[in-house]
């Protein structure tokens, strides 16, 4: 009878310390304020962890009762270490359920979320490792020793897979450009859009719509221009007009300054530049120098479009042509 009321009282124990654990969560879930950084969803935090916590206890204590009474174990060392391991496989299923919630709830708007995210995740592991070894008495020193040289040995034999690792966490860090956004790689004349970016490499689909895959250790050396992220888009046109309209250059780009300095598709803020540059072998060259807001191509071509259909206009009506490439053919007739 002793044995089962002392199983019976710590089942009792156990059940009410989690029930209260419970109630203690719900409650404070439901009073908590909202817009701390470190409010979460207590309950799907904790609940899980805290039963397997005390359903290890229960299991522990039982086992030990039974032990103390009909001698299972002659040594209760190896037990004591499987209680310690379950206690901390319950703190860190707690932590990492915690930095779940905030990541998926309060930083996943970071810039650097993901890469956080990562790093946090491969230290609650390195950390979990090394001390459930402890709880084993495993003494860590050597293999700690022995892992700098394996690492050592190990960086040496894969130094370009370590180097598209650490290009990977630099693009993660740096943000040179997001998923979804358009790219330009000049040393290799492409663009296109960002599919994935992953530790070892980076998906690009082309503008034939084909994935190219690049380890991440080739975008420390070549430039990345990242047209997503452009600010306004150039519209530069050259217009050729006959040498016979010189007369007609000064009010030609007076007037087209004028016009430009208030068309919609224009940002007047950004330098409105209409002005001679040359006297070509066949026209007097105009030069249009403007920024459209449109950065997207899409919209971009368009409002390119609107603005030079609105110019043909004013050509058109102040008598100006626009000057083509000719030959002239001399004649010479001889006497026979």
């Amino acid at each position: 009878m002793g044995l089962i009321w002392k199983c019976g009282l710590s089942a009792f124990v156990l059940l009410a310390l989690y029930w209260g654990c419970k109630l203690f969560l719900h409650l404070k879930e439901k009073h908590a304020l909202k817009g701390v950084i470190w409010q979460v969803d207590l309950e799907k935090v904790f609940l899980a962890p805290l039963k397997l916590l005390f359903l290890s206890w229960g299991i522990y204590y039982l086992i030990t009762f039974l032990n103390t009474h009909f001698g299972l174990f002659s040594e209760g060392t190896v037990l004591k270490s499987l209680r310690d391991l379950f206690v901390l496989i319950s703190c860190f299923w707690m932590a990492y359920r915690w930095k779940k919630e905030l990541f998926q709830k309060k930083w996943h708007a970071l810039s650097m979320a993901e890469v956080l995210n990562k790093l946090i995740s491969a230290t609650f592991f390195v950390l979990f490792i090394l001390m459930a070894l402890g709880t084993f008495h495993v003494d860590i020193i050597p293999l700690l020793a022995f892992g700098g040289i394996g690492a050592a040995a190990l960086g040496f034999a894969a130094k370009d897979v370590l180097g598209n690792l650490f290009g990977g966490g630099m693009l993660a860090l740096t943000r040179p450009f997001s998923k979804g956004d358009m790219i330009f790689l000049p040393d290799r004349n492409l663009e296109g859009t960002v599919e994935e970016m992953g530790w070892y490499f980076t998906s690009i689909r082309d503008k034939d719509k084909c994935p190219i895959y690049f380890p991440n250790a080739l975008f420390s050396n070549v430039p990345v221009v990242n047209t997503s992220r452009m600010s306004h888009r150039r519209i530069y046109e050259t217009f050729h007009i006959s040498h016979q309209d010189f007369a007609k250059v000064t009010k030609l780009t007076s007037t087209l300054r004028e016009f430009l300095s208030h068309h919609s598709k224009i940002d007047t803020k950004a330098p409105v530049l209409v002005y001679w540059k040359q006297v070509g072998e066949y026209s007097l060259e105009i030069i249009i120098d403007v920024y459209t807001y449109a950065t997207r191509m899409e919209e971009y071509v368009l409002a390119r479009e609107a603005v030079l259909q609105d110019l043909f206009p004013i050509l058109k009506q102040m008598g100006i042509e626009i000057s083509y490439p000719t030959s002239v053919v001399q004649v010479i007739q001889t006497s026979r």
